[in-house]
């Protein structure tokens, strides 16, 4: 038996409280056990959703996990990141999360990383800040979200309220509870009673509305706030082309060609796009200048405080991974806030990582850098309007991927099938030409006759014997003249 359940056997002995582990998913709030939408951390990394904790503080006044005294001013938010599949990930290892990484929060600015990036990037190298916006921070400040090697501390059982069954909203009545009919018809009920209800909170959310004060911009690449209420609706239909754009720039002191990312940002670079082929842009003057950072324009009142979008209302930002302000050239919309594009935009004059994910980026310079350095030695003034005029003459649009998706969408179908029997036949034609190449079975020669070379062809027709050609006249030979006497040349003096 010793060996049986010791040695090598096959009975696993369960220890006290193994049974009951089941470790909650960082990326879950833990009163809830959902996943959390506005995520806050205390001190020792648990993760709570703001809409469930607040509540519960309010009523208990304690942590739901460990029981202890909490309040509001012992959280801190969490900024956590997303890459084009909507999967978790760190930013700066592009890393994606799963339940086996090891995972750390920065208090003083809230961001998440994989503890190797901050290990090998500010402990080794002893520079202590963020990775994204730059901000000081201690060793105490790394507040550990998720450690592989300690999972005993995210147990559901050992929950404070879960222990103790604390909650601070009591769960709504069953209505249905004490009608007699079957469970079947309950369910359906209650299944189109969540549809309702969504569709009722998805009409409130249709309209998002912002305000602002008139103040002066804390941002880099704004210069006044402007007193108003901005209302759109975020769901405005976005066309994705699959392909970038091209432009050129025309100012007087050179020309400048951009390459748009309408594939990465296709909102920001339709309205961009737009605005330049209606001549939005032209003899507009760059207002602001910082040497070293970037130069801002689009603006056609020359103050900073005007420009509209394409649409008359301000548009939504679009924030990709695959877009970062990592070099020179790059171009990005100016903002006044969170969602608040129009017509400005700025081109950078270096790297500038700390503007990701606050400026949406849509293009980049791929010829003139000789013009943006022009641009950039121009003397500014105190209020950082360059001296001497940088005006947009106009903008020339080359490639514009959302007409193309125009045409192509009104095109006729009988031109459409035209084109794709065209390319059906070319693509027939190509591959006939490398048959033998990648299958030289399929094309078999034809036998001629039976038995041996049945293969070769027919021989060709004998050749007939070259007829005897008729004789030519013998030319009649000629008596050669006698040579002539060389003249002798005497003196020209006489």
């Amino acid at each position: 038996m010793k060996e049986w359940t010791e040695d090598f056997g096959g009975k696993k002995i369960i220890r006290e409280g193994e049974a009951d582990f089941r470790p909650l998913p960082f990326h879950c709030c833990s009163l809830s056990f959902l996943p959390f939408e506005d995520p806050v951390c205390t001190n020792d990394g648990i993760i709570y959703d703001i809409t469930n904790i607040i509540p519960f503080l309010k009523k208990f006044h304690v942590d739901p996990v460990t029981g202890t005294p909490m309040t509001p001013k012992d959280l801190f938010p969490l900024h956590f990141h997303k890459n084009d599949s909507g999967k978790y990930f760190c930013p700066v290892t592009y890393k994606e999360f799963t339940d086996h990484s090891h995972i750390v929060a920065i208090r003083t600015s809230g961001h998440v990383f994989s503890y190797d990036a901050v290990e090998e990037l500010c402990f080794k190298p002893k520079n202590l800040k963020c990775l994204l916006t730059d901000t000081p921070f201690t060793r105490k400040d790394v507040v550990p979200i998720q450690d592989p090697t300690n999972l005993t501390r995210r147990n559901l059982a050992n929950f404070h309220h879960v222990r103790h069954e604390l909650k601070a909203v009591e769960e709504k009545e069953d209505t249905l509870a004490n009608i007699q009919m079957p469970e079947s018809t309950k369910k359906i009920i209650r299944e189109l009673n969540k549809r309702i209800e969504s569709k009722r909170e998805e009409k409130i959310e249709h309209t998002t509305t912002y305000s602002a004060v008139d103040a002066a911009s804390a941002g880099f690449t704004s210069t006044s706030f402007t007193a108003s209420t901005l209302k759109f609706d975020p769901r405005l239909i976005i066309m994705r082309p699959e392909k970038k754009g091209y432009a050129r720039i025309h100012t007087n002191l050179g020309d400048i060609n951009i390459e748009l990312h309408c594939d990465l940002a296709p909102k920001t670079c339709e309205n961009w796009i737009g605005l330049a082929e209606k001549g939005y842009y032209t003899d507009v003057k760059f207002h602001r200048l910082v040497p070293g950072f970037m130069i801002q324009g689009g603006d056609p009142t020359g103050t900073g405080r005007g420009g509209d979008s394409l649409w008359g209302k301000p548009f939504q930002d679009e924030f990709t991974p695959r877009l970062q302000h990592c070099a020179r050239g790059t171009i990005s919309m100016a903002n006044k806030g969170k969602d608040t594009n129009t017509s400005q935009f700025f081109i950078a004059f270096d790297a500038h990582m700390d503007l990701n994910s606050k400026h949406t980026l849509f293009a980049r310079v791929v010829g003139g850098q000789e013009v943006l350095a022009k641009m950039e030695d121009v003397d500014t003034d105190e209020q950082e309007r360059p001296l001497k005029d940088i005006t947009i003459e106009k903008v020339t649009v080359f490639v514009n991927p959302y007409k193309e998706m125009q045409e192509e969408a009104v095109k006729p179908q009988a031109v459409k099938d035209k084109e794709a029997e065209e390319a059906r036949t070319a693509k027939r034609k190509e591959q006939a030409i490398g048959q033998w190449y990648s299958n030289p079975a399929a094309v078999q020669p034809k036998a001629t006759k039976a038995g041996v070379g049945k293969y070769m062809k027919t021989a060709a027709p004998a050749l007939e014997a070259p007829k005897e050609a008729a004789p030519r006249p013998t030319p009649a030979i000629r008596a050669t003249p006698p040579p002539a006497k060389k003249a002798k040349y005497g003196d020209f003096s006489g």
